[in-house]
C-alpha cells in the first residue's frame, strides 16, 4: 500500500542515516588505509588513492555475482600475481577470523 509506505518514510529518523553513511565512509577510509599498507612493499600508493577503488570494489560485490569485485579492484589497482596474492591471504585471513568469532560467540 502506498499510502502506508509514504506515512513510514515520514516517520523516518534522518539523523540516524547520516549517522550510519558517516561510519561507512570512515569505515571504508580505515580499509583503504590497510590496502595502502599492504600495498606499500609492492606499489607505493596513498590511502585516497586506493579510497575509490577500495569503494568500486565494494559496490561492485553488491551488485555482481560470485564477489566479482575483487577482480575488478584488481584490475584498477593494476596489480601483479603477488600483490593478487596478498588478496588472496587478506580474504583467507578474514574468513579466518570470523569463524573464530563464530565459534567463540
Amino acid at each position: 500500500d502506498i499510502d502506508n509506505m509514504m506515512d513510514s518514510l515520514q516517520d523516518i529518523k534522518y539523523q540516524y542515516i547520516v549517522f550510519a553513511t558517516v561510519i561507512y565512509f570512515v569505515a571504508l577510509f580505515c580499509r583503504s588505509m590497510r590496502w595502502s599498507y599492504l600495498l606499500s612493499t609492492f606499489k607505493p600508493i596513498g590511502a585516497l588513492k586506493v579510497f575509490p577503488i577500495i569503494t568500486v570494489g565494494y559496490m561492485s560485490n553488491n551488485l555482481l555475482p560470485a564477489r566479482l569485485g575483487e577482480i575488478i579492484r584488481i584490475y584498477f589497482l593494476k596489480i601483479r600475481v603477488i600483490e593478487f596474492q596478498l588478496l588472496i591471504q587478506e580474504r583467507m585471513l578474514l574468513n579466518y577470523v570470523l569463524k573464530k568469532m563464530l565459534i567463540y560467540y
